[in-house]
C-alpha cells in the first residue's frame, strides 16, 4: 500500500513536470495528457458561471479580461502544489526517516510539510531525513523548486511582451476596421481602385501579423484568454474580420488582388482552426447566421460605391457563403468558449466608413 502511494507521487510528479516543460519550454502543443488544459477548462467554466451573474456587458467583459493574467500564477500554484504533494506521497510511500532511525512511520502531514518546506527553499532544518533514500528525495526537490522558480521568473514577462506586440497589431488592424470591426468598413476605405497599393499591403501586414500570433498562441496557449485592453477589439474578432475580408475580396472574379486575397484567405483560417484545436473545441455548424437575410444585399450595396462590383443574380451569394462555411463554425464556437463577440457583417451606418 505504501509503496503504491510512492510510486503514485513519482508519477504525479514526472506529469506536472512534463506538463510544465510543454507549457513553458516546449515550442509547439503536445497530445499527450496535460494537466493544464483540465485546469484550464475547469476553471474558466467556473470563471463564466461567476461572470454571468454580471448584468453589465461592459462589465462583464472586464471581468472576462482579469481571467488571462490571473490563471498565469494560479496555474503555477497548481503545479507548485502537484509537486509538493507528489514528493510527499514519495517520502510517506518509501518511509522516509526522520530524526532518529527509531521504528515507526510518520504521519503524512509531516511529510508534507517536510515536502513543503524543501520545495520553497525555506531551510528551517527542524524536520531533516536520516536515510539515504529520503535525502535523495530532499535534494531533487530543492533542485527543482529552485529550477521552477527561475523558469517561471522568465515567463511571465515572456507572455507580457507577446502579449504587447499582438495588441499593437490588433489596434493598428482595429484602426482600420472600425468599431465595432467590419470587413464593409475596411473595403470602404480602402477597397477603391486609388488605394490598392494600401489594400495589399493591409494584406501582407496582416499575414505576417497572423503568423507571429499563431506561432505564439500554439507555443503559450494561455494568450488566448488574454482580452484586448480596448472595449470590442480581440484577437478573435481581428482574425474573423479579415477572413470577413478576404471573402469579400474573392467575389469579384476580376479583382486584380485575386491572387493575394486567396493566399491570405488560407492563411488566416489555418490559424483560426489551429486555434480551435489549441482549445478543444469542434466548429458549431448550427448556430444562427452572422450574416441575416439581408445582409448581402445590403453589403453589396455598400461595396458598389467604391467600385467593387459582384457578378450579378445569386452566384455571388452562394459563393459568399460557401466562403462562411469555411471559417465562421470555428469562429463561432471560438466565440462561445471564450465569450469575445464576433464582428458584424454590414455596421449600423456603412456609408459612413471607420
Amino acid at each position: 500500500m505504501h509503496t503504491a502511494v510512492g510510486i503514485a507521487g513519482a508519477l504525479l510528479i514526472w506529469v506536472i513536470l512534463w506538463d510544465a516543460f510543454a507549457t513553458i519550454v516546449m515550442p509547439r502543443t503536445v497530445s499527450f495528457f496535460r494537466p493544464s488544459t483540465y485546469f484550464y477548462h475547469g476553471s474558466w467554466r467556473l470563471w463564466t458561471a461567476f461572470a454571468a451573474l454580471v448584468r453589465d456587458i461592459q462589465r462583464r467583459q472586464n471581468f472576462y479580461a482579469i481571467f488571462g493574467p490571473l490563471s498565469v500564477p494560479l496555474l503555477l500554484a497548481f503545479w507548485a502544489l502537484g509537486l509538493v504533494f507528489g514528493f510527499a506521497m514519495m517520502h510517506w510511500g518509501f518511509d522516509t526517516r526522520i530524526f532518529t532511525e527509531e521504528t515507526g512511520r510518520w504521519g503524512f502531514g509531516t511529510m508534507l510539510y517536510l515536502s513543503g518546506t524543501t520545495f520553497f527553499t525555506l531551510g528551517l532544518g527542524d524536520f531533516t531525513a536520516v536515510n539515504s533514500l529520503g535525502r535523495l528525495f530532499i535534494v531533487l526537490e530543492a533542485a527543482t523548486g529552485f529550477v521552477s522558480l527561475a523558469i517561471i521568473v522568465g515567463y511571465v514577462p515572456l507572455l507580457d511582451q507577446v502579449f504587447s506586440q499582438r495588441e499593437a497589431r490588433i489596434t493598428l488592424f482595429g484602426l482600420r476596421t472600425g468599431t465595432p470591426q467590419s470587413a464593409v468598413r475596411l473595403l470602404e476605405a480602402y477597397g477603391k481602385a486609388e488605394e490598392r497599393g494600401k489594400l495589399e499591403a493591409i494584406l501582407h501586414d496582416s499575414e505576417q501579423w497572423i503568423a507571429e500570433f499563431l506561432q505564439n498562441h500554439i507555443s503559450h496557449p494561455v494568450l488566448a484568454y488574454y482580452r484586448s485592453q480596448h472595449f470590442g477589439q480581440s484577437w478573435l474578432s481581428a482574425l474573423t474580420a479579415f477572413l470577413d475580408t478576404c471573402a469579400l475580396l474573392q467575389l469579384p472574379v476580376d479583382h486584380p488582388l485575386r491572387s493575394q486575397v486567396k493566399t491570405s484567405f488560407r492563411m488566416s483560417l489555418y490559424a483560426l482552426v489551429e486555434m480551435a484545436r489549441v482549445l478543444k473545441v469542434r466548429p458549431d455548424r448550427t448556430a444562427q447566421d452572422r450574416l441575416g437575410s439581408e445582409g448581402f444585399e445590403k453589403i453589396r450595396g455598400a461595396l458598389e460605391k467604391v467600385g467593387l462590383f459582384f457578378p450579378a443574380g445569386p452566384e455571388a451569394e452562394k459563393s459568399l457563403t460557401e466562403l462562411r462555411h469555411l471559417y465562421e463554425p470555428f469562429a463561432l464556437a471560438v466565440s462561445e468558449r471564450l465569450k469575445i463577440p464576433l464582428p458584424v457583417w454590414v455596421p449600423a451606418a456603412a456609408s459612413e466608413g471607420p
